[in-house]
């Protein structure tokens, strides 16, 4: 067989059996799992370069029997050589890292596992041929990611932890059937160049359905409330990984989704028009999220949805303006290439500020650019490329999308002249004057100023971990002094790859990213973040706080809270009602039914009683289904496998009590057999639609 057509399984299972070797040898030889796990990121990176040599020439395809009605397919072609070469270079920067910032961890075995697990997984949904593959590879990713969110077991990260798997399920469930929607439209799970034979109402309902599920990887607005607290609890390798690598795959689900639907040069105005204001509100509020932020790595968090916002921003304008719009998707892509290097090494690098101060408020740091000067420099290159400042990555990738925004404005669109336009930009504009802002403000108080005293024996980051940062700077200069290489090496080949004709590629062969208007965009730009950066800091601006219930995360906890208030909680409203009675909370009942706190009148206590029967009867259903359905499948477990799942959870479980542990284990056999339950459902209704 020729070595090309093993080369992508290769990929793929190097890490994934990886994962396996390194948890047991880890039992016995923690400096063999280390090295092994080097060596896996390593040689899986060399791998990945190889492939770009593959697909530079021709697409290869690889397919693999896995469903009576599609299969397995595996696909090297440059779009996707140059994303799992992107993520195996972080990947190795952040294993590199891990090694000096995971070695105190008790948990290191579990680490190493579960991230090359999702290594694996997030090259298979580069990887991928079809949409059955991309959702294969996107359900492990998302249960893999879980142990790296809560790896620490504090309070916060199992909040974190909860946060993000139900937020994935509510995804997978709308991707399942927006996948499975798409297959009895077309008669097929293919990645297409626009589907024609669909209607429009139809690919407005699948594109909803896709998008809601990749947008929540992506961390898109409203549907990012996950993402905050998952990367600030994460680990900072695997944080890295979460913002620079993981939530790239949902904006590559995105342009794969919306490629397949529409095509890269019919478009749909209407669908453009949605996403591009998706793209311009997911930036701007996140931004003025992330001013307010004192947690340096919180901020990179809001940081992380903003720069989405601008990948989503590019997506829509190529939708709205369809060839024209080649600049869109050209910057967009750009962009996930430049933002996953900056992002990885700003998380990289205030981790290494955490790992030596033990401190994330960057309020009270200060003065740390002499007791950490290689830290500092690679904090300055990497907040000059998100920033957006010329000869450095991030400028070109904003200046395409920009450009593609402001076409929208004239020329041939049907949307010229609208004064939606120039609102779209001037959002455009503060936004990336609040990210100048908001790293100002990082790199000022972190590093300037005067050092405190308890910092007076801090040193520079550990040589490991400056190894996985570095390359990562080298690689955010490089892309800003050379984009038009960058662009014909890889953005062409790519852009050609998603069904861009030779007509429309020969208009952007070459690049100019310093015009006039550009250069406007940029001054104005500079004068807004540095006005806020002055303003906020003189008037105490970043410390207000505006009431939780303007934010999404807390209408998302009100609901969670209501279906496990509903599901859970029998006896809550009688104990409640029954201590404010005898008076426990001193609120009492008056004669005339009012009541203060809960209850507010009789009327609304006759309600909460028909909620609370109502619930005791659905919990009830829920509760012999679940125990029948945990026994069972415990039961099954332990004749085959000897209970081998069972000692992998406590492994996974191991601060906790013995009860607590009981509980984990029948939570999670129950999530496994939901996650095998989901996929025998797809297999009967792809069947059945067959």
């Amino acid at each position: 067989m020729d070595f090309y057509l093993i080369l992508p399984a290769a990929i793929i299972l190097l890490p994934f059996l990886g994962a396996g070797i390194a948890y047991w040898i880890g039992f016995k030889f923690e400096k063999l799992r280390n090295y092994l796990t080097v060596l896996l990121s390593v040689t899986t990176l060399i791998l990945t370069a190889l492939s770009w040599f593959i697909a530079r020439n021709n697409e290869v395809v690889v397919k693999y029997a896995f469903l009576p009605f599609s299969e397995i397919e595996l696909s090297v072609n440059p779009l996707s050589a140059l994303l799992i070469f992107l993520t195996a270079l972080i990947w190795t920067a952040a294993v590199f890292y891990s090694l000096s910032y995971m070695k105190d961890d008790g948990k290191q075995r579990r680490f190493y596992a579960f991230l090359l697990l999702a290594f694996s997984a997030n090259l298979g949904i580069f990887l991928a041929g079809n949409f059955l593959t991309l959702f294969v590879f996107f359900e492990i990713l998302g249960l893999s990611a879980y142990p790296l969110i809560v790896h620490s077991e504090s309070k916060e990260s199992f909040e974190a932890g909860t946060k993000y798997l139900i937020m994935v399920l509510l995804g997978d469930v709308a991707l399942l059937m927006g996948v499975l929607l798409y297959y009895s439209i077309t008669g097929s799970l293919a990645f297409a160049a626009g589907a024609k034979e669909v209607s429009g109402y139809a690919k407005f309902v699948v594109f909803a359905l896709m998008g809601i599920g990749f947008g929540v990887k992506a961390g898109v607005m409203p549907l990012h409330v996950w993402l905050p607290d998952a990367h600030s609890v994460a680990p900072s390798p695997a944080s890295a990984l979460l913002s620079g690598v993981m939530i790239k795959a949902g904006a590559y689900g995105i342009i794969r989704s919306l490629f397949s639907i529409f095509g890269p040069e019919q478009g749909s105005i209407a669908i453009g028009f949605i996403v591009v204001w998706v793209g311009i509100v997911t930036m701007f509020i996140a931004v003025l999220a992330a001013l307010l932020q004192e947690n340096a790595k919180r901020m990179l968090a809001y940081h992380s949805v903003s720069q989405i916002g601008y990948i989503i921003l590019g997506i829509g304008c190529a939708i709205c303006l369809g060839a024209e719009g080649i600049l869109g998707i050209g910057g967009s892509l750009y962009h996930i290439v430049n933002h996953a290097l900056f992002k990885s090494c700003l998380f990289l690098v205030v981790g290494a500020v955490y790992y030596q101060t033990g401190e994330l408020n960057m309020y009270k740091l200060g003065g740390l650019i002499k007791k950490m000067p290689i830290i500092a420099f690679c904090t300055l290159v990497a907040s000059l490329g998100i920033s957006g400042i010329p000869f450095f990555n991030g400028y070109v990738s904003k200046t395409l999308i920009h450009q593609a925004l402001t076409h929208l404005g004239h020329g041939s669109s049907l949307l010229a002249g609208g004064g939606w336009v120039i609102l779209a930009e001037t959002l455009f504009i503060v936004t990336c004057g609040g990210t100048i802002a908001s790293f100002t403000k990082l790199f000022v108080l972190v590093f300037l100023g005067k050092a405190s005293r308890e910092y007076k024996e801090v040193k520079d980051a550990p040589l490991s971990m400056i190894v996985g940062i570095v390359p990562l700077v080298f690689l955010i200069f490089v892309l800003g002094v050379l984009p038009g290489r960058f662009w014909t090496l890889f953005m062409l080949p790519s852009l050609k790859h998603l069904g861009y004709t030779a007509t429309t590629l020969s208009n952007v062969k070459i690049i100019n990213i310093v015009t006039s208007h550009d250069i406007q965009g940029l001054l104005l730009s500079l004068i807004a973040g540095m006005f806020m950066y002055i303003v906020g800091m003189k008037y105490n601006l970043f410390h207000l706080r505006f009431p939780q219930w303007l934010g999404v995360n807390y209408w998302f906890e009100q609901l969670v809270f209501g279906v496990y208030f509903l599901m859970h909680k029998e006896s809550y409203l009688a104990d409640v009602y029954s201590m404010r009675v005898t008076g426990g909370l001193k609120e009492k009942i008056s004669g005339e039914g009012h009541a203060v706190g809960i209850y507010t009148n009789r009327e609304a206590y006759t309600l909460r009683c028909f909620v609370f029967n109502l619930k005791k009867n659905v919990r009830s259903v829920y509760l012999k289904s679940k125990i029948f359905i945990v026994d069972g499948f415990n039961d099954g477990i332990k004749k085959l496998w000897d209970g081998f799942f069972v000692e992998v959870y406590r492994a996974l479980s191991a601060s906790k009590s013995r009860e607590e542990h009981g509980l984990y284990v029948q939570d999670l056999n129950f999530g496994v057999f939901l996650v095998l339950f989901l996929l025998v459902i797809c297999f009967i209704s792809i069947k059945l639609i067959g």
